[in-house]
């Protein structure tokens, strides 16, 4: 059996409003990929749900990866099977859980969608495309496996999308590769959430560097230094909600963060989530309809 890529509460946090009630509406898998793959893809994950006629809605917050997605919705009546690129979405998003359904997606490192999209990944920034038409061999061919990956188990799954995803892999990519290391320090280094400290650690220009998101992320690195902002407060305000401490000083934590003051970093926080930092603490529910 395949093992759990990680630890699942951990990743599943990441872009994830109100987590814990989402954990009551959906269930979550996450699943290493193949050695050989892990080069490109951080760890496939697996979602399924069942609420009778009741529909769940779930605030999320993407992160600078790109996800390729294997959907069966029985309330998508046109399609109901489906293979999905998912873009970095700039503002928080909506997704709207009805009845019963489940996805399996594969869930690229920072950068590492690129060579096997062979285009600028700014072309999907803010959408999603259904694949399976396209030039691609590999986006045919994991149209083609759809009917038969969505009646496997998820450990049988895994064994498909390896065996797809290793028979199209591209050649390396050096930048994708130095873009991928560098997004992933910054996520858990706050020395690196600066444009310029990202542009000197990688020994080119920040105009370079800005060209070389855009095409290899979809998003700019100031996009990037600001989400890697809000999400640590989303945590440290989600621990307070959840936990018997003192109150958190917003301000105190603008600046512990590097804002200027509460008001660039208020504005940053609504400009993600749709609230401002005062009013998530104080709680906004995800309500099952």
């Amino acid at each position: 059996m395949r093992q759990p890529a990680r630890n699942e509460a951990e990743l599943s946090a990441k872009g994830v409003l109100r987590k814990e009630e989402g954990e009551q509406a959906f269930r979550l898998k996450l699943f290493e990929p193949h050695p050989e793959l892990r080069t490109w893809v951080e760890y496939y994950w697996a979602v399924e749900w069942d609420l009778g006629d009741k529909t769940f809605v779930q605030t999320v917050i993407t992160n600078p990866t790109i996800d390729l997605s294997f959907e069966a919705d029985e309330a998508t009546n046109s399609q109901p099977l489906c293979v999905v690129a998912t873009g970095v979405t700039p503002r928080s998003y909506k997704r709207y859980l009805r009845r019963r359904g489940e996805a399996f997606a594969v869930h690229f490192h920072p950068g590492m969608f690129r060579p096997w999209w062979r285009g600028s990944l700014n072309m999907l920034t803010g959408t999603t495309q259904r694949l399976g038409y396209g030039e691609r061999a590999w986006e045919v061919a994991a149209a083609d496996l759809l009917p038969r990956l969505m009646k496997a188990p998820n450990d049988e799954r895994v064994t498909l999308i390896d065996a797809l995803l290793l028979c199209h892999r591209p050649p390396r990519d050096a930048i994708a590769e130095d873009i991928r290391d560098l997004v992933h320090a910054a996520r858990h280094n706050r020395a690196f959430w600066d444009t310029n400290e990202l542009a000197r650690r990688r020994g080119v220009s920040p105009r370079s560097n800005q060209r070389q998101f855009l095409e290899y992320v979809g998003v700019s690195p100031k996009w990037v230094t600001q989400r890697y902002r809000v999400q640590a407060a989303i945590d440290v305000l989600d621990e307070e909600r959840m936990g018997p401490g003192e109150r958190i000083d917003l301000t105190q934590l603008a600046l512990e963060l590097g804002y200027f003051d509460l008001a660039h970093f208020s504005r940053d926080f609504r400009a993600v989530t749709g609230y401002s930092p005062d009013n998530y603490r104080k709680g906004f529910t995800q309500a099952t309809k």
